[in-house]
């Protein structure tokens, strides 16, 4: 089963927090644009492998019903290495916005909401200045961009909130030291693994893979070495990505929660991004436990419902199931 997932970014509620939109306590400097409720942080670590630490800070607006009707995601990079709830101060530069592969933004963007259409800016230049304050941290944004969907320009973007940042989240929380993967068969005439990553009893990864091996030979070759794009088109070569069968649940490639009566949350929404899937050894038998395994480098870089792109790392042995003659799973 596969099905289009189309990410409702008005409907993701959050915790009303931050500045109050209509007294606002503007900084010393002086300011004629729009402020925000707001402001959140992620930290994405040294991003492009350069020594330098990217960060997106999202400053947005709320409704009465926690969702979003504005949102700015800043995406710039601090010179040096930044970590734990260190927020660099100063004036950086934007990096462009862009929308990748037809499935998700990247880089510095603006979303409003008008009824029930959502608008995109990308944005082309611009910075963001961020101030430590009395009330936590003023955060003001000046940048130009196009509008995604009719292409026309979009200039003097000026928006700023100032409150508390209440921490500053990871986007390499996950580190998980179990991996296991089912060989499932056919679906929709292409062979597919079901590979599931546990870190450590409190998280679980889940990818289904689309690989171009099948026959006899598909389970004893194991997963093919590639770099797999994260979409919903199901072809060989991708990851399938989230996609709803209810009002609250989720199936294709999600990041659940495991909670205390094993149960599976949805915690992260995969709809785009890539797993790179490396086989560093041969299929091996553990005669003792009569299971097979092979050796595998996994890196998954996958963006979820807001955009922010989280970077998952493994590489140890992964345990094999053939599991094609009568499947279990389902996509």
């Amino acid at each position: 089963m596969k099905k289009l997932f189309t990410v409702l970014m008005c409907a993701a509620a959050f915790a009303f927090a931050s500045c109050d939109p209509d007294e606002p306590q503007p900084s010393e400097k002086p300011f004629n644009g729009t402020y925000l409720d707001k402001i959140e942080v992620t930290n994405l670590g040294d991003f492009a492998n350069d020594g330098n630490t990217h960060f997106i800070i999202q400053i947005s607006k709320i409704d009465e019903w926690n969702a979003y009707t504005n949102l700015m995601s800043a995406h710039f990079v601090a010179d040096g290495k930044f970590s734990g709830n260190t927020i660099p101060e100063g004036t950086f530069e934007l990096l462009e916005g862009d929308y990748v592969n037809e499935a998700y933004f990247a880089g510095s963007f603006y979303m409003t909401v008008n009824g029930n259409t959502l608008n995109y800016a990308l944005l082309t230049d611009g910075s963001i200045d961020v101030e430590k304050t009395d009330k936590g941290y003023c955060v003001t944004v000046d940048g130009n961009g196009y509008d995604y969907n009719s292409g026309d320009s979009v200039d003097s973007i000026s928006l700023r909130c100032e409150g508390a940042v209440e921490a500053v989240e990871d986007n390499r929380r996950y580190n998980p030291d179990w991996a296991a993967a089912v060989y499932c068969g056919l679906s929709n005439g292409i062979p597919y693994w079901n590979v599931q990553l546990d870190d450590h009893y409190e998280r679980l990864i889940q990818l289904f893979v689309n690989t171009s091996i099948a026959g006899e030979e598909a389970f004893m070759s194991g997963i093919p070495t590639y770099n797999y794009e994260i979409n919903d088109t199901g072809a060989i070569g991708t990851v399938e990505r989230s996609y709803p069968i209810s009002m609250d649940q989720y199936w294709g490639s999600v990041v659940y929660r495991i909670e205390d009566n094993d149960n599976l949350t949805p915690e992260q929404l995969m709809i785009g991004g890539n797993v790179n899937i490396t086989k560093t050894g041969e299929l091996q038998l553990d005669e003792k436990l009569n299971k097979y395994y092979c050796n595998y480098d996994i890196e998954i870089v996958f963006y979820n419902h807001k955009y922010i792109p989280y970077v998952i790392k493994f590489s140890d042995i992964v345990w094999l199931v053939d599991n094609s003659a009568a499947p279990i799973y389902s996509k």
